[in-house]
């Protein structure tokens, strides 16, 4: 059974017999790595459990390693075996190199711990969306938030109205005053759909979430005012919905990683694609269950939603929490290339997401919450390759830049 070792260990004069220049140069990757910085930004081969060093890997690349300096000693011609053997080595090396950065928690600062494990909970015990039963199972509704930007609000309006799939829009109204009648401005209704705004008491991003009254379909969708979704990725992501009902169903995915202080960091958009893997569908579109909307306002602790108040961010990782915490899968993630951003890009409006500091507050976020469940990390991780062709996948935040720049509402 392959023993393993530490780096100190691995990486010894006293251990290691391979040739010096080819410890300098595993050397400075290894530095690199320890500066947080990936050898191979982008690009990852191994899926699954954590990798470590074993003994029998180094032994092996020690070995092809020895070989091919040997063979090169001799002078004149380089043998098509010693190119072989380069060939194995650099190989083994990329292979070593890919796995030590997705563990580089486990070599750098020692093991990181693991939390306790969480309890199933019965789907029959969870609480139930106290309102009338469910009327139009093929259809879902559609929650609009918007704050302070009317005019976005209103061409979202009518972009939704015209999609089968919505059986109503609901808006949650966090401005100042009432909202306006259908006969004082009818440019915040629409003829095609029935548009009800739910007024709020008070600013709070939880009001997303509140189980607001007469809902008569199963699924809801929560959506931002600049978040653009054509009927059809609609009709996909609900069809999507519908198999797996109890999870979180989104078109942006983000993912959580463990850096080597054994900590949680958050990654943006960009880094997610590149990295390959998910644990996060944001809900600034994303379908969920009506039930989570009564767990997450009235059952799960006041403390996670003072939380959300304090900092006016991370609703949607509150709410993601939740939902792993009850189903302990990972979310569904459905690609669209036509969805538009207009929080992104150069001519972005400007939303929470805005702040020069919205990385650094959503890690902060990640680890805060996860000490206000005991400890305990619900989130689960999930391969984008799972719903695609990954490079296909990788090119949708391109493709969806240049649409946002052309198309507008």
């Amino acid at each position: 059974m392959d023993r393993v070792i530490s780096l100190d260990e691995a990486f010894s004069s006293s251990n290691n017999k391979a040739p010096a220049v080819f410890n300098r140069f595993f050397g400075r990757a290894l530095a690199q790595v320890s500066r947080g910085v990936p050898p191979f930004r982008g690009m990852r081969l191994w899926k699954g459990k954590r990798r470590v060093f074993t003994s029998s890997l180094l032994n092996k690349i020690r070995t092809a390693c020895k070989k091919a300096y040997s063979l090169r000693k001799g002078g004149g011609m380089v043998s098509s075996s010693s190119r072989i053997l380069q060939v194995l080595l650099a190989l083994s090396f990329f292979v070593l190199m890919f796995g030590f950065w997705q563990s580089r928690g486990a070599f750098l600062g020692g093991v990181c711990p693991v939390g306790p494990r969480l309890e199933h909970v019965p789907e029959e015990i969870l609480p139930k969306y106290p309102g009338p039963d469910v009327e139009s199972p093929d259809r879902f509704t559609l929650i609009l938030n918007s704050f302070h930007r009317q005019d976005l609000m209103r061409k979202a309006i009518k972009h939704y109205a015209i999609c089968p799939i919505i059986e109503e829009i609901r808006v949650i109204w966090c401005e100042d005053g009432v909202p306006p009648t259908k006969d004082s401005d009818s440019r915040y209704y629409s003829s095609e759909k029935t548009v009800i705004y739910d007024v709020m008491d008070d600013t709070s991003l939880n009001n997303r979430f509140k189980p607001i009254k007469g809902l008569r379909t199963e699924a809801v969708m929560s959506i931002d005012d600049d978040i653009y979704v054509p009927c059809s990725d609609l009709d996909k992501a609900f069809q999507a919905w519908k198999i797996r009902k109890r999870q979180l169903v989104g078109f942006f995915p983000r993912v959580h990683t463990m850096n080597a202080e054994c900590k949680y960091e958050y990654s943006l958009g960009t880094s997610t694609f590149i990295q390959g893997d998910y644990s996060i569908v944001l809900s600034k579109a994303a379908i969920l269950h009506r039930d989570y909307l009564e767990l997450y306002s009235n059952h799960m602790p006041q403390n996670m939603r003072d939380y959300v108040d304090t900092h006016r961010n991370c609703e949607d990782i509150t709410i993601q929490f939740l939902v792993a915490n009850v189903t302990h899968e990972p979310p569904e993630f459905v690609n669209s290339l036509w969805i538009t951003d207009k929080g992104k890009g150069p001519l972005k409006v400007q939303g929470i997401s805005s702040g020069g500091n919205h990385l650094e507050t959503r890690t902060t976020c990640l680890n805060d919450l996860t000490a206000l469940y005991g400890g305990i990390m619900p989130l689960k991780t999930r391969p984008l390759s799972d719903h695609g062709a990954l490079w296909w996948i990788r090119s949708t935040p391109i493709v969806g830049a240049i649409v946002g720049l052309f198309y507008s509402i």
